[in-house]
């Protein structure tokens, strides 16, 4: 009888401490969602730092140099949501801005180039979840003051939109 008694705490200790190890994948945070592009050919990514979706309109921003202290530009995307596919933004949908000592330019979409932005997949949630957008863009901006251009190529970002 003492045997079994002895046993069976063995077994309860055992499935005790195995229960209780800790997995090394249930304190990993996810990378914050950050838009990515090849800028001019080099590699760029900025954090989205504000996502909404409210009234089929899609708000999605990346942060500036007030929150990030090497960011030295900055995206804006507002479309009005009229379904999956491939949109062609004005210049009042897309804002991109520089920042350099201490001045902001905005720049003006390149309205000679075939700007597009490609909405591949949105997953509308109910409160408390966030809605999912997937997107693809290529797009070209040139400042208005002198002949400098930026194109922003192979573009991409998941976002999660609160609402």
């Amino acid at each position: 009888m003492m045997k079994k008694i002895f046993y069976l705490f063995a077994t309860m200790a055992v499935l005790a401490l195995y229960s209780c190890k800790v997995h090394p994948d249930c304190c990993v945070l996810p990378q914050p969602p950050a838009m990515t592009a090849e800028k001019n050919g080099a590699a760029w990514l900025l954090p989205i730092g504000t996502s909404t979706f409210s009234n089929n309109n899609i708000f999605v921003s990346t942060v500036g140099p007030s929150l990030l202290s090497t960011a030295k530009d900055s995206l804006s995307i507002s479309l009005k949501y009229a379904g999956l596919g491939s949109y062609s933004p004005t210049d009042q949908q897309v804002a991109y801005t520089v920042f350099a000592n201490g001045v902001k330019t905005k720049y003006a979409l390149d309205t000679n180039f075939y700007n597009s932005i490609n909405i591949t997949e949105l997953a509308v949630q109910t409160n408390p979840d966030p809605t999912e957008l997937k997107v693809t863009f290529i797009l070209r901006f040139v400042d208005p003051a002198n002949t400098t251009s930026v194109t922003l190529s192979d573009g991409k970002f998941t976002a999660f939109l609160s609402q």
